[in-house]
């Protein structure tokens, strides 16, 4: 069978055998099918490929650590990460893990009994770029706002675990024109560029903020990610903690836990 993915076509090529004891050879992402003749003769030394090369183009490298066996256990682990509770091994969703590295680190993931759901948290989209443009609340102007209370961040603002790692240019012409931030460089005080800024006065705008147990939201220390990935990523979740005062844009969400 075949989708269409960010046009590109995806095959999969399954061989199916009679009822017996879950134990088969699965290997994903092969962009070449010498990549998968080499790693089923590969002996295992070496470097363990990963998507792309650092410098860019597809890793095409043979490896028998692409070549995953999974059993009852294997898929006990991905049910227990992704499906409802009491999921039956043999029912789990297939996930397509790259290597054998992939596979040690849902493991990890699964054996945490301790899950968000366990805790009392609030979250929040914030601003929606349509509504709460017409509303008067937002307005695109690519500039530094005054303070860190009328920052409003959209995805690219951050990285993994840095709140401010890239800036607009001015103008902005798309998502992709932006500048990196030297982190280490930063004055105490920064506060970055955006493209979007309040529309209206001051304390209308914070009238407008999402409140959590009774307080804005901008008040706490917040998780932040973006709403948009590409699940073909190495690092799919682009999270942060980004500090009190800013507020974000709805491909941006932020949570916190309840004190």
């Amino acid at each position: 069978m075949f989708e269409d993915v960010d046009n590109h076509t995806v095959y999969g090529v399954h061989i199916y055998g009679d009822e017996q004891t879950i134990d088969f050879l699965q290997a994903s992402s092969l962009l070449d099918p010498e990549t998968l003749e080499g790693s089923l003769e590969h002996d295992g030394n070496g470097e363990i490929p990963g998507w792309q090369f650092p410098w860019g183009g597809w890793d095409l490298r043979p490896h028998s650590g692409r070549i995953m066996r999974i059993d009852e256990g294997i898929l006990s682990d991905w049910a227990n990460l992704f499906d409802p509770p009491g999921t039956a091994p043999s029912a789990a969703r297939l996930l397509r893990p790259l290597n054998r590295e992939h596979l040690i680190g849902i493991a990890a993931m699964s054996s945490i009994s301790v899950r968000l759901g366990s805790f009392e948290y609030s979250w929040t989209p914030c601003w929606n770029e349509k509504t709460d443009k017409t509303t008067g609340t937002i307005k695109w102007d690519t500039r530094r706002a005054n303070s860190l209370d009328e920052v409003v961040i959209q995805g690219p603002i951050f990285g993994i675990g840095t709140p401010f790692a890239k800036e607009p240019n001015q103008p902005c012409k798309s998502n992709k024109d932006y500048t990196s931030i030297d982190s280490l460089t930063l004055p105490a005080r920064f506060i970055p560029r955006t493209n979007y800024q309040r529309a209206c006065d001051l304390d209308v705008f914070h009238s407008r903020i999402p409140e959590w147990n009774g307080a804005p939201s901008t008040e706490f220390w917040r998780l932040a990610w973006r709403n948009m990935t590409q699940s073909g990523l190495e690092r799919s979740l682009t999270s942060a903690v980004i500090p009190p005062g800013p507020t974000h844009v709805h491909t941006v969400h932020t949570l916190a836990l309840s004190p």
